[in-house]
């Protein structure tokens, strides 16, 4: 096994996975399909590196490292990683939760995602890296082929989720494993933030995942990558010193809130993007961007949440300080209405004026005439109305003693079927343990069998729980109105603002 990892089928590691076949391939070491043998039905992947680099610390602390990650974060969009061991050669080896469908880059071979899709796929791995920076964890190495799309049956058909990968050149904060020099440029070319390309390895921090996620979301909604070049150090120039191609030219279609997000996501500088990455996938959803602080122009926030209804109203700049037509039609209405009230303000003006003096005239009267003498008119007869019997109107309805102010709204009763009752009861359980996973897992397959306002409730407290905002937000929207004050309180104790 001095070359290549080779394990044939039927070999069990550990006394506990069957290695079933070999699935994948790289060049440090090779995955394999397993069986564990405690429990039949379940399948895992196994991940072995080879002897020869495992002699190199620094790959070494790499491929621990990714384990650790995996198993330390515990998040529903973040590989699942289970076991660490070694085989008696000394290759280390990862068991990790086994996964069936593509990865992203497979998927945009094929051109650009749908919207919804897309909307849904960066919610997701934008979740996953909130928790990972929460942790202290930054990626370095976000690209499409470290994102897995993960076919799932959900009442409204089938739907892929996303699985983030390879933490193994992931920057952890105050760890001090593995020194890397100053100039060396880890990660994926196309999909590197500046500083990263530049080799500046102590500037890496969570906005350089941001940048990352952005250059990703670019590509999903064009079709192509936001920096393309014949070599790679054309890609690292640009990346460093050109910007790429608007939004607005190559995706017109695109609702101008999110094109404004992700252009501010890929800015060159970092303190230029979003203090973070729930601020960005906000600003994506239609929340306010705050471009103001960044000097590129400050968009109207009604504006910005007519996008997120899904009005077409483009986002216009500022208005300039010079008079243009719109406001000398402003002025005219302004001026009408003004006149409308005029009369009373001359009027009010006008009992401050000295009195006017009148100068007499000689007038001539006219000669008396005698009026006719008056006939009385003849006398007419009154005839009475017919009676009316007159019905008493309707007593008042009774009036409550001191009625609230602010009546709470009734519940909606909601039957829950046994089958979704138990696996809710079960998802409350795991919540109240902390095993976070398991309450979302069993609350998305109470949905399965019935849609119920309490299954939304334990997915929305677990999302923020995990620092998870852009799930938490979906979830939240189906949380019964009389629960979700609480709901809010208890996710803005997690610095998760609905």
């Amino acid at each position: 096994m001095s070359d290549t990892v080779e394990l044939e089928p039927g070999t069990v590691l550990s006394g506990s996975y069957e290695i079933v076949r070999r699935i994948g391939e790289g060049g440090m070491g090779a995955v394999y399909e397993a069986r564990h043998l405690r429990l039949q039905d379940r399948r895992v992947a196994v991940k072995v590196l080879l002897k020869d680099f495992a002699k190199d610390p620094e790959v070494f602390a790499r491929f621990r490292r990714e384990a650790e990650i995996g198993a330390r974060i515990g998040h529903p969009h973040i590989i699942n990683v289970t076991d660490f061991d070694k085989l008696p050669d000394g290759s280390p080896f990862m068991v990790m939760e086994m996964l069936a469908g593509e990865d992203l880059s497979d998927r945009l071979a094929r051109g650009a995602v749908p919207f919804a899709e897309a909307m849904r796929l960066l919610r997701e791995v934008g979740g996953a890296l909130a928790a990972a920076h929460k942790a202290g964890i930054v990626h370095r190495d976000l690209k499409p082929a470290n994102i897995f799309l993960v076919p799932v049956e959900e009442p409204e058909g089938t739907v892929a989720h996303a699985k983030v990968l390879d933490f193994g050149i992931s920057k952890i904060a105050a760890s001090h494993t593995v020194v890397t020099r100053e100039s060396t440029v880890l990660g994926t070319p196309q999909y590197m933030a500046p500083e990263q390309a530049l080799g500046k390895s102590s500037e890496i921090d969570a906005r350089t995942d941001q940048f990352a996620l952005a250059a990703i979301a670019y590509e999903m909604f064009v079709g192509q990558p936001a920096f393309t070049a014949d070599n790679i150090t054309a890609v690292l120039f640009k990346i460093v010193y050109e910007a790429p191609r608007p939004l607005s030219e190559v995706a017109p279609a695109l609702p101008t809130h999110i094109a404004s997000a992700i252009e501010r996501a890929m800015q060159k500088e970092k303190d230029a993007r979003f203090p973070d990455v729930n601020s960005f996938v906000q600003a994506l959803e239609g929340g306010d961007l705050g471009l103001a602080k960044t000097g590129a122009g400050a968009p109207v926030k009604e504006l910005v949440e007519s996008h997120a209804r899904g009005e077409k109203t483009p986002l216009a700049p500022p208005p300039s300080p010079r008079p243009g037509p719109g406001r000398i039609v402003l002025a005219c209405v302004l001026g009408l209405a003004a006149a409308a009230a005029g009369f009373t303000v001359v009027k009010l003006k006008q009992q401050n004026r000295p009195p006017t003096v009148v100068v007499p005239q000689v007038v001539t009267a006219p000669p008396v005439v005698a009026p006719p003498p008056l006939v009385p008119p003849p006398p007419v007869a009154i005839t009475p109305p017919p009676s009316v019997p007159v019905t008493p109107p309707p007593p008042p309805p009774p009036i409550a003693v001191n009625p609230p102010l602010h009546a709470p709204p009734r519940p909606a009763i909601v039957v829950e079927k046994p089958e979704a009752k138990a696996k809710l009861d079960e998802a409350e359980q795991s919540f109240a343990a902390h095993d976070f996973n398991t309450a979302i897992r069993r609350a998305q397959q109470s949905l399965l069998e019935q849609k119920t306002p309490r299954a939304y409730k334990i997915l929305t407290r677990a999302y923020c729980s995990m620092g998870n905002l852009g799930d938490a937000k979906g979830s939240f929207y189906n949380v019964a109105p009389a629960e979700r004050a609480a709901v809010k309180r208890e996710c803005h104790q997690h610095e998760i603002d609905l």
